[in-house]
């Protein structure tokens, strides 16, 4: 009586399951399927349903409903889960009822799999409206039904201490038997992870399971739960996402306009309230943990089984990972995508469910656990998007919003009862102390994440970058063609690759500088980009500066300038390399398009302030959608670019990479600050999210960090650089940005410095980028010489020496008498140009300080004292002030005492005849 009435011969509709004795049972909900948009528009029928049925929703009739309808859903998900379980149970002594009940929850999904197809294909179109999916079930019929499974997994949303993990048997999910599964589509779904030698199956072993009933209970409800949170879940997810852009898009005329967002606002209100279910969204997550429990396990049995053959051993190095019926390769990608949903879904919508007393005894470690581990050993899951989406995963974890005031917003919807939110329980999950740097778990989380970001990024199906040639090869192919990007481009297929199934077991080791990439990849368009970019940006940002995390980072770095030669990049060059082409090619293509926007501004003011016909003016709108998120994107990519090269700045002036980023500076500061900076002054720079002050500023601190670097001026010692025949990884950069013909002028920093002050930029900023200014321009002068010697043929460094000698400022020889008298008997003038760019980039503090290092006050009088300070400084400028304290230090301390009650800023003569008086009086009556 359940089963449609031709369920045997195949002719029946989805929704005919709705209509038999268990189906009435699951039919009862507030939620109803969006009517297409045609029909709202011309019908004019009364508001469906019996909730959220006002024109103008008020907060709290909306919250007063919403708990209506929890308590009515959770009571009746109490009844079904009785009766459901007793059917259950007398199965157990008739087993044709249980067969009866499993065949029917089989078909049911089976007959509306094509919603949970649909669900991954929502793209600006209405595909799960009740117009396009006229027989399937409705989404209240498969939201109850998607709950009751669920909820019959028993232990597995329940969370007991030792979890029967053990009961869930992969091999089901490849079983081809029809007599022993209720799910025959599942043995075709695209599998999680490819086939692992070690545990590849003899064709001529026998099987384990003889009948249906061989099979434990939970190992069919498992695989029958995520089945139905695929068509009655993530499609649920997937709708209301939907509805929400649409009430933010209409673009209706305004007779229909009210009609339809009255309509549509019911059904996003019918839609939120059934996800946000407390009871129901709690036993989601309670299942999710439990599926990563089980999928950890699983990746851990392959990883210690590899370990274990590459070893040439016979046996686990862990018995609590050893598993006899399947393994990772058995099962259906959707597992993962299942978890990811829901997780990304509590992400979006709510973010304050992980912090809720109703999920505190829910752990959240299995979550993370399992995020780093399926994303840093990529043999474990085939599917890169994928692999990519666990980002999501990660992000929510996270405890930091920056793109929203989280603390500070009220729940919304009642729930907490609280009007402050923390981020407490995922403060302790993600902080740890900051002595331990090797936690198990979030020592691999830097590497787990690069290896996501670098794999989405490749040509589809191959494997590792570079492999045809070099490192080196390999990334300077990248940066003959970054410049040919236009926004239709696969983003680095230019990138050398190799064999897409490398084994499980190659990987396995998070150690050595050989990490590249070693399964499937993916070249994704840029709306893909944005969506993978989003999370993983975010997670970069929360790490920055925590010694967990940024030891993690110096430690790839290393390996990276270790393995810089390998035929195989290493993961972190592969990294940066991408990242620079990411940050070239969105910005290049953000300031274009604002550019086109600027024109097309001008176009528009000629005609009234509208173009010529609708298609225009709809690729006008077009347009600053996609500038918008150009630029959103391509300010994250230069920020997580300036916080990665704060940390590791060795790696990124390698020879391989610096020039591009030189030139990539130069370029964008170019189009910021010079003259062509009118080209986007278009009349709303916030409507397009155009922020050029935050740009520059981006811009200036990656300049100064790396012209400056670690062996800035002020702290290397002389003889270290006199004796170094290399040049600094900061000495590289600023040979790469004065060589740079394309974009670099003698005033391109100036104007950048003149930007600086007028954005009111941060003091400490500014000082530094002055500094990086003074070394750069030092750079050009040595540079032009050195073009000099060469078209002269001069060679030898004496003869060098004598010249820079001869041209070099008094002011700049007066600094470096050791080496104008005492010259480097084999270098001469390498040493000279060394100690000259040193002593340029000193600031006047440190001019002062280093001039006037042996100067004191003897018998001079303290007049005397200041015009000897001040015929040493010759003719240089420099801040008076700083004179003052200069010589204010090297005075007596009863007359410290004096003039330390007035003001500095009186007279400096003035104040040195006061000091005058005093000091002879002191003298005459001391």
């Amino acid at each position: 009586m359940s089963f449609p009435q031709s369920f045997s011969s195949g002719s029946f509709r989805p929704d005919e399951f709705e209509g038999g004795l268990l189906g009435r049972l699951l039919v009862p909900s507030h939620l109803h399927s969006p009517q297409a948009a045609e029909t709202i528009f011309l019908t004019n029928q009364a508001p469906i349903g019996e909730f959220f049925t006002e024109e103008v929703p008020l907060k709290s009739v909306v919250e007063s409903e919403q708990r209506t309808i929890w308590q009515l859903t959770e009571q009746m998900d109490l009844e079904l889960n009785t009766l459901f379980t007793n059917l259950l149970r007398v199965g157990k002594r008739r087993p044709y009822i249980k067969k009866l009940l499993f065949k029917w929850f089989g078909g049911c999904i089976h007959a509306n799999k094509a919603r949970g197809q649909l669900a991954h294909s929502i793209m600006n179109h209405d595909l799960l409206s009740r117009s396009n999916t006229p027989n399937l079930a409705g989404d209240g019929f498969l939201s109850n039904f998607t709950a009751v499974l669920v909820r019959l997994t028993g232990p597995l949303v329940t969370l007991p201490e030792k979890p029967p993990l053990d009961k869930i048997w992969p091999e089901y999910a490849t079983d081809s038997c029809a007599d022993r599964t209720v799910l025959p589509d599942l043995r075709g779904e695209t599998r999680l992870a490819p086939a692992n030698k070690i545990f590849k199956k003899s064709e001529n072993a026998p099987l384990v399971v003889m009948n249906n009933e061989d099979y434990p209970l939970l190992t069919e409800l498992f695989f029958l739960a995520h089945a139905a949170i695929r068509i009655g879940w993530t499609s649920l997810i997937a709708r209301h996402f939907e509805t929400g852009q649409q009430l933010h898009r209409s673009k209706a005329p305004v007779i229909f306009l009210r009609r339809f967002m009255r309509e549509r606002t019911a059904r996003y209100l019918e839609q939120s309230t059934s996800l946000s279910c407390m009871s129901r969204l709690k036993d989601q997550l309670s299942f999710a943990v439990t599926t990563c429990r089980f999928l950890v396990k699983l990746a851990k049995c392959i990883l210690d089984k590899n370990s274990s053959y590459s070893n040439d051993t016979t046996t686990s190095t862990s018995e609590s990972t050893s598993f006899s019926h399947g393994c990772l390769s058995d099962l259906p990608e959707y597992l993962v995508d299942n978890v990811v949903e829901l997780v990304s879904y509590l992400r979006r919508g709510k973010d304050e469910f992980l912090e809720s007393v109703e999920v505190s005894s829910v752990p959240l470690e299995p979550l993370l656990e399992f995020s780093i581990i399926f994303m840093n050993h990529t043999g474990l899951l085939t599917n890169p998007h994928l692999r990519a989406r666990l980002a999501e995963v990660l992000e929510s974890l996270v405890p930091q919003r920056d793109d929203e005031a989280w603390n500070t917003n009220t729940s919304g919807s009642g729930l907490l009862n609280s009007l402050h939110l923390s981020f407490h329980r995922r403060e302790q999950l993600m902080n740890r102390d900051s002595e331990i740097t090797d936690d198990p778990v979030l020592s691999n989380a830097v590497r787990a994440l690069l290896t996501a970001f670098v794999s989405i990024e490749l040509s589809p199906g191959t494997g590792v970058v570079g492999s045809a040639g070099s490192a080196a090869d390999a990334v300077i192919a990248a940066s003959s063609s970054s410049t040919s990007q236009n926004s239709s481009r696969q983003p680095d297929s230019h990138l050398n690759s190799s064999d897409s199934q490398t084994d499980t077991g190659n990987n396995s080791s998070s150690s050595g500088g050989n990490t590249a990439t070693d399964t499937q990849t993916a070249a994704v368009g840029f709306e893909e980009k944005f969506h993978y970019r989003r999370p993983m940006y975010a997670c970069l940002r929360y790490w920055y500066g925590k010694p967990l995390y940024d030891v993690q980072f110096k430690r790839l770095e290393n390996e990276a300038l270790a393995h810089i030669d390998d035929v195989n990049p290493p993961l972190f060059l592969q990294f940066l390399s991408l990242l620079v082409n990411d940050a070239i090619f969105l910005l290049d293509e953000a300031l274009s398009l604002l550019a086109q926007l600027k024109q097309t501004e001008r176009e528009r003011d000629k005609r009234g302030g509208k173009l010529s016909s609708s298609s225009d003016e709809a690729l006008f709108a077009h347009t600053g959608r996609l500038a918008r998120h150009h630029i959103m994107l391509g300010l994250d990519t230069i920020a997580t670019l300036r916080r990665v090269i704060t940390l590791c700045s060795q790696l990124i002036t390698h020879p391989i990479l610096v020039d591009r980023v030189a030139c990539m500076l130069n370029y964008f500061l170019t189009r910021l600050v010079g003259p062509k900076q009118r080209d986007l002054n278009v009349r709303d720079k916030a409507a397009y999210g155009f922020k050029p002050d935050l740009m520059v500023l981006e811009i200036s601190a990656i300049y100064q960090i790396l012209a400056r670097g670690s062996d800035s001026a002020v702290e290397t010692d002389t003889e270290t650089i006199a004796s170094s025949s290399l040049p600094s990884s900061s000495e590289s950069f600023r040979r790469a940005v004065v060589s740079d013909e394309r974009s670099f002028t003698p005033d391109l920093l100036d104007q950048a410095c003149r930007v600086l002050d007028r954005i009111a930029a941060p003091i400490d900023l500014c000082n530094k980028f002055a500094e990086a200014v003074r070394l750069i321009k030092a750079e050009l002068w040595f540079a032009r010489l050195e073009s000099f010697f060469v078209a002269n043929k001069i060679t030898n460094q004496s003869t060098k020496f004598s010249y820079a000698n001869s041209l070099l400022p008094d002011d700049v020889i007066e600094q470096v008498p050791d080496v104008i008298f005492k010259p480097d008997p084999d270098s001469p003038f390498d040493c000279l140009k060394r100690e000259a760019i040193r002593v340029t980039s000193l600031t006047d503090q440190q001019t002062i300080d280093q001039l006037l290092a042996n100067v004191e006050l003897g018998d001079n009088t303290p007049s005397r004292l200041k015009r000897h300070m001040t015929n040493l400084l010759g003719n240089r400028t420099v801040d008076k002030r700083l004179l003052y304290r200069s010589w204010f230090r090297r005075l007596p301390q009863n007359i410290q005492q004096i003039l330390a009650i007035g003001d500095e800023d009186v007279d400096f003569d003035r104040l040195a005849d006061i000091a005058d008086r005093i000091y002879e009086r002191s003298k005459t009556h001391p």
